[in-house]
């Protein structure tokens, strides 16, 4: 969709997209799911149930979340140490860019410092993400995850929140959140085939 240049051509009367699914040598494209621009997928039956598969203690997968920007400083990282109450004590005293409203990522057993290590780190499963809300210096260390408008807790790729892994020995990244895109936790798929762009639209 055509936005132009900071959404300047964009046509505020688009509340909603409708995202279909062509399967390989298939004729037809097949509606999976309509998305709310400014509330993701929040609505969806579906992205409900994959809250509760999931076993989730946030209120639903679907809501736009921020997503990560580009990690490209070798110095922004530190070793966690403990965990108490959801705020994450480092090791160390944190980085300068450890700063509110940054993305913050922890991996368990990780020693990666340069971009180039640090970026597959992103996509395993047990990495665990959230926003910054506040981070405190010497002597405490802490860095607490966000929570409320536009913040999500530090939440793996199943949900699973503190449970993922214990900290100790596990590393926290920090980057600033990209301010092109948003991401969601729940990937709309029903595979039902029940409505196509043609019988939704008449058109060919």
């Amino acid at each position: 969709m055509h936005t132009g240049s900071s959404l300047a051509d964009f046509n505020k009367r688009i509340t909603g997209i409708n995202i279909y699914w062509k399967p390989e040598d298939d004729i037809d494209w097949y509606l999976v799911s309509t998305v709310d621009i400014d509330n993701g997928f929040k609505d969806s039956a579906l992205s409900e149930l994959a809250n509760k598969t999931l076993t989730s203690t946030a209120s639903n997968n679907g809501k736009w979340i921020p997503c990560l920007g580009v990690y490209s400083s070798t110095n922004s990282f530190v070793n966690a140490f403990a965990e108490s109450n959801s705020v994450i004590r480092a090791a160390s005293t944190p980085p300068a860019n450890f700063t509110a409203d940054n993305i913050v990522f922890m991996a368990k057993g990780q020693t990666a410092s340069s971009t180039a290590d640090v970026f597959p780190i992103i996509g395993k499963t047990g990495t665990r993400i959230g926003n910054i809300r506040s981070v405190a210096g010497s002597p405490d260390n802490e860095v607490t995850p966000g929570f409320g408008v536009n913040t999500i807790g530090m939440v793996n790729h199943r949900n699973e929140g503190s449970d993922a892994f214990t900290v100790s020995g596990a590393r926290l990244y920090a980057t600033t959140a990209s301010t092109t895109k948003v991401a969601t936790w729940y990937i709309p798929y029903d595979g039902l085939k029940l409505a196509t762009y043609n019988s939704l639209t008449g058109r060919v």
